[in-house]
């Protein structure tokens, strides 16, 4: 050490605290108090930014490569003969119903697009911006995708700059917490506290253990670690993530000392630097990983000393007004936080991924990584999302949507007992009850694994103390138990009743600019009133300045209600998405797949 230096150390007042703080900064302690800390609180928020840009532009490429793999064939390719579905010469009159057959313009692929597009358009020229959205509805254009996404740089977009600013509070709190962890030494001052020693006149100091609050730091770290991983998978990561994740930190602190305090309270001296407590460090740092379990614990431990029995003899009876003052706290807190009430949980437990077909427990964990955690997740993911952020193809992300979605309205038992039967998805259900294929027999044997009873009607039955209602007899106030209410149900949905349909009038009348042909969809309409009906009623329809003419006609049916059961199921935002999806990549596949050359639907029609 030089002259300066010494004279500035032998100085007093800032000078002193100046050089001494040089001196610990280009210590041993210091580096592994200060600069280690510093480099891992910036480390964690530079390279999360740029695996997050990283992963925005390698799922773009991976869309547009979905988009082109899955875009329609020309007509004049087309084997299929659908009546109206195509002019002779193979082209087609209508933009907007080709849009409706190509995946490409799909909703699902949209949302998509639109997700990984954000912000782009704050680095791209104008041109390029709209040439990238382009794109992915263009049949070539790979070499030029890569052109134009390779050019962007992760800190020239003013987003990932702006989240790199507000992530600054969160790269300070992980500073100082590897700070505590690394080199606690300059902090162990901090943290000193007083108190009466049993049986002694003096207090004896008890200090902090700093150690506590580096538990509750490492586990709020691994927990943010793993919130920042889940928001780069889900493309998710944002400024409010980084707050998040200090909010989560500095609720791991606060939880650490607080529960510090409360075991101190509890077990007094033996606590502080003992082995006693390391008994409690792993549950420190179960604090940190969860703040939440902290105040809880604290919470628990306040209604179970409110709550506790006066202490008394065993002829020593509490006064009324004893009794009533003991619970008013506890009793005040309960009305103030408003419990949930929980007689259901044992009949509303959340159905785990394993119950879908090709489910394992790694692919569990992929999956909880895209947000989705229970079957009630898949059922309503885009499963054109999950190809794009899994690492799981678009056939298999497509069948386990399918299949969340029938175990999700069936239940899990009637699922899997409907698996037993081949009916794997809620296509399978469709085209087992409503295909035009369909038997009476097939579906009677549907509706009895539908009307089935199963153990969580049992368990709502108990639980709410409501026991099913005799419908054949409603006025005699009689009840009866689920099984007997399933048999009613299963005689009801065999029992022949009317039916009533619609069909379109008269085909004339549709728009000549698409050459006689629906705009979506199709239109069925009847060349003489089909046999065994009654015609109940007629009515038109005016939309977009197009009005058309629908009769309704009556027939008795003995699967009516087994089949409006199914349909019910059918009609859900989620189904339709994924049926979109079901015929877009369909279509692509051609009608050569629809059936093996040598079967019967080939020669009769599937």
């Amino acid at each position: 050490m030089d002259d300066g230096l010494v004279t500035v150390c032998t100085a007093d007042g800032l000078g002193q605290s100046l050089c001494e703080a040089s001196i610990w900064l280009l210590s041993t302690n210091g580096v592994l108090g200060a600069w280690i800390p510093l480099l891992i609180g910036f480390a964690t928020v530079f390279f999360t930014i740029l695996v997050n840009h990283s992963t925005r532009l390698n799922r773009f490429k991976r869309i547009h490569g979905f988009s082109q793999n899955f875009a329609p064939r020309p007509f004049a390719e087309d084997t299929r003969t659908d009546a109206g579905s195509a002019k002779d010469d193979g082209t087609t009159s209508d933009d907007d119903w080709l849009r409706r057959r190509d995946i490409r313009y799909s909703s699902s692929l949209e949302f998509v697009v639109t997700k990984y597009v954000t912000d782009l358009d704050e680095v791209l020229k104008p041109n390029d911006f709209d040439r990238l959205k382009k794109l992915d509805r263009e049949d070539d254009g790979s070499s030029e995708i890569e052109y134009l996404v390779n050019r962007i740089r992760c800190y020239s977009m003013p987003v990932n700059r702006r989240t790199l600013f507000y992530a600054l509070p969160f790269m300070a709190a992980i500073t100082v917490g590897w700070s505590l962890a690394l080199a606690p030494t300059p902090f162990l001052d901090l943290f000193d506290k007083t108190m009466a020693t049993p049986g002694a006149t003096q207090t004896e100091p008890c200090r902090f253990d700093p150690t506590i609050l580096s538990l509750a730091f490492l586990g709020a770290y691994v927990s943010v670690l793993t919130m920042l991983v889940r928001a780069v998978s889900l493309f998710d990561l944002g400024p409010t993530t980084f707050f998040r994740a200090l909010l989560h930190v500095v609720g791991a602190f606060v939880a650490g000392i607080i529960v510090w305090n409360v075991l101190l309270a509890i077990f007094g001296n033996d606590i502080c630097g003992g082995r006693l407590s390391g008994a409690f460090y792993p549950f420190i740092f179960a604090v940190g990983f969860v703040p939440d379990a902290g105040l809880q614990f604290v919470l628990s431990s306040i209604l179970s000393a409110m709550e506790a029995p006066i202490k008394q003899t065993k002829t020593e009876q509490p006064t009324e007004e004893q009794a009533e003052n003991r619970l008013v706290f506890p009793a005040g807190l309960l009305n103030f936080l408003k419990l949930t009430d929980g007689r259901f949980a044992r009949a509303t437990k959340s159905i785990p991924l394993d119950v879908i077909d090709g489910v394992d427990f790694f692919t569990r964990f992929r999956l909880s990584e895209a947000g989705v955690q229970e079957v009630q997740n898949l059922a309503v993911a885009n499963p054109i999302l999950l190809y794009v952020e899994t690492p799981y193809g678009i056939y298999q992300t497509i069948d386990w949507v399918g299949q969340a979605q029938l175990c999700t309205v069936v239940g899990p038992e009637r699922f899997l007992m409907l698996r037993q039967f081949n009916i794997r998805t809620v296509f399978d259900l469709e085209r087992a009850v409503l295909s035009i294929k369909s038997t009476t027999q097939l579906r009677k044997i549907i509706a009895g694994i539908l009307l089935m009873t199963t153990n969580t009607m049992r368990d709502i039955e108990i639980l709410s103390g409501s026991p099913f209602p005799d419908m054949n007899n409603p006025a005699s106030g009689a009840k009866k138990t689920a099984e007997e209410y399933t048999r009613w149900a299963i005689q009801q949905a065999s029992t022949a009743t009317k039916y009533r349909f619609k069909l379109a009038r008269d085909p004339a009348i549709l728009p000549a600019a698409t050459g006689g042909r629906p705009i979506a969809g199709y239109y069925v309409w009847p060349n003489a009133q089909p046999a065994g009906t009654r015609h109940y009623a007629a009515f038109e329809i005016q939309n977009d300045k197009r009005s058309q003419i629908y009769d309704i006609f009556e027939m008795d049916d003995d699967d009516a209600t087994i089949k409006h059961m199914v349909r019910v199921i059918m009609d859900d935002l989620h189904v339709m998405r994924l049926r979109q999806i079901w015929e877009s990549i369909g279509r692509t596949l051609g009608s050569d797949a629809a059936t093996l050359d040598d079967s019967e639907d080939a020669f009769m029609g599937a």
